[in-house]
């Protein structure tokens, strides 16, 4: 384990904004430690789709066309209330001319986290898990 003083940063929590953080971080040669009160990465999806700017994001780290191959596009959206349909929307094309991904990615956030931490893991960095900060001081 890391000595607390011996970091940069610390990153609390191993979802996938503070694993994408992890990885930015390595690449960059930053020294850092990572934190996660649970034991492992989450078997149930919190998040469903992956935005374009995530996507791009993902790029840099040369997980963007994985992310691509294990996801698929999403058509549309139903707004239902109390079991009728109130609106929908076509996402198809959602971003056309912004991004190279001009879609909504859907990928559950369980597969994203599998993802991040492979690349995490392939830059040398590890997540500290069941490990929870309960107290900080400046």
């Amino acid at each position: 384990m890391t000595h607390p003083t011996d970091v940069d940063v610390l990153i609390v929590g191993a979802g996938p904004t503070g694993l994408t953080f992890a990885c930015l971080l390595a690449q960059l040669g930053v020294k850092f430690r990572i934190i996660e009160k649970n034991k492992n990465i989450t078997e149930r999806s919190k998040a469903l789709a992956v935005q374009a700017r995530t996507l791009e994001l993902f790029e840099y780290l040369e997980l963007a066309e994985k992310a691509v191959e294990m996801g698929h596009p999403a058509e549309g959206l139903d707004l239902v209330i109390r079991g009728k349909t109130r609106a929908s929307f076509d996402l198809r094309d959602y971003g056309q001319g912004l991004t190279r991904y001009p879609y909504v990615l859907i990928l559950e956030q369980c597969k994203t986290e599998k993802l991040i931490l492979e690349k995490l893991e392939s830059l040398g960095g590890q997540v500290e898990w069941q490990r929870e900060l309960v107290d900080i001081k400046q």
